[in-house]
């Protein structure tokens, strides 16, 4: 599955923004401007999909998610995913589109969806065929593939239409709705120090790639090296050319039922410790001996486990992973090569990261970034810069002799102060 466009509405601060995504996408703001925010939203918005009614009905009033600020604090929440799925040998494109309404204190009404609306195009016809479609005048879907979209069908308040007609075993296209409730995306906090995600005791009888943002790096690796070496190979030769003081690691795996005291083999004990440890030793160029990879430095750390939930994210095509501010702990030449290195490495999924980083202006084409623009509304709005500013905004950092990023950066801190003509000026 591809994702090529995201839309996002009512969520916390966040009354409207559009993500149309590249390779690598970049949002770029001082702290407090809504970046996480809309990387929760759209974490958020994918779990509602392949959620249980049950809690769909706890999604609909998570007070953390509710706007509350007065210019949208009866919005609706609603996401829209522009994107492609493989329906046999086939590449199908599809918008799919639903809303609900939060919980509302006071009142009979929320915590209900409203719309819903699923469209499909297959192959060279520009034209999008209406599959799904659910608003106050009923819901409707598309039942054979030369009828339209007038079948009408039974919905609960707590349910989305694709959750239903996934169960629809002989529908034409069950296979496109099964891959829509299924996909996931993940949001990796790098603020966070990956120590504890290496070293894992697990009960896991056998080796897995499968990950999320929680993933036991530790097991992965290891398993990565078993699985797929060919993989393993290519993620050691890129850990390698990032981090160049580490000469060599090695996934480890101790059986700790071998060091057992008691090796009773009794299947009376009604509850097993798990028996496997998994560790990565590393080889500094400038230590007589290997050591833990947690001894390594914090930002070493971070670009290791990066690229190891990247490759992961790729193994399982998982179609969009985001990063929050991924330039933490990290330098900004260094920081440069990661992300030349993220875009070559993972060829099924895109990546957003959040950051206030100068860096990212210098390093990502206009069209990849989103900048923070500040509001007397404290509603979250993001811009793109203008393709036919870039020459200008290239000659006056030069003039200034700064580069590029410190000089778009600089408009922002005055936006920030209360002056933002500059900064809307080079901002669609």
């Amino acid at each position: 599955m591809k994702i090529d466009r995201l839309t996002i509405e009512g969520f916390t601060n966040i009354e409207k923004i559009e993500l149309k995504l590249t390779h690598i996408n970049a949002l770029i703001a001082f702290n407090n401007y809504g970046k996480s925010n809309v990387m929760r939203a759209i974490d958020f918005g994918v779990s509602f999909i392949k959620a249980s009614p049950e809690q769909k009905m706890r999604q609909m009033g998570y007070q953390s998610a509710i706007p509350i600020n007065k210019s949208i604090s009866d919005k609706e929440f609603s996401l829209e995913i522009d994107g492609s799925i493989i329906s046999g040998d086939e590449e199908v494109g599809f918008v799919y589109k639903y809303s609900f309404e939060w919980l509302r204190t006071g009142r009979s009404s929320g915590r209900k969806i409203k719309s819903e609306i699923l469209k499909i195009k297959k192959g060279e016809n520009p034209k999008y065929t209406t599959y799904i479609q659910r608003s106050s005048k009923g819901s409707f879907y598309l039942s054979s593939p030369t009828g339209r979209c007038d079948k009408p069908i039974s919905i609960e308040d707590n349910n989305l239409i694709v959750n239903k007609i996934a169960n629809f075993d002989e529908l034409f296209y069950v296979d496109i709705i099964k891959q829509l409730i299924s996909f996931d995306v993940m949001m990796i906090d790098t603020m966070q120090k990956p120590s504890s995600l290496f070293r894992t005791v697990s009960d896991k009888s056998d080796y897995s790639l499968s990950i999320d943002e929680d993933s036991e790096v530790g097991f992965f690796v290891y398993s990565l090296m078993k699985l797929l070496p060919d993989t393993y190979e290519l993620f050691k030769d890129t850990v390698k050319s990032l981090l160049p003081t580490i000469e060599d690691f090695n996934p480890i795996e101790i059986n700790l039922k071998e060091h057992s005291i008691n090796k009773s083999d009794s299947t009376d004990i009604p509850f097993s410790l798990p028996e496997k440890f998994y560790d990565i030793r590393v080889k500094e160029s400038y230590n007589n001996q290997e050591t833990s990879i947690n001894s390594i430095s914090d930002g070493s750390k971070k670009i290791f486990y990066v690229l190891a939930m990247s490759i992961g994210a790729d193994i399982n095509k998982i179609p969009l992973v985001m990063f929050e501010e991924l330039e933490n702990s990290i330098h900004p030449a260094l920081f440069q090569k990661l992300l030349i290195t993220l875009n070559a490495l993972c060829e099924n999924t895109k990546m957003v990261i959040s950051s206030h980083s100068p860096y990212l202006i210098k390093y990502l084409h206009a069209e990849k970034l989103k900048i923070g623009i500040p509001n007397n509304d404290g509603i979250a709005m993001f811009k793109s810069i203008k393709a036919s500013k870039i020459s200008r905004i290239s000659k006056m950092a030069s003039e200034e002799g700064v580069s590029i990023g410190d000089y778009v950066f600089s408009l922002m801190l005055d936006a920030s102060l209360g002056d933002s003509e500059s900064l809307n000026e080079i901002c669609s």
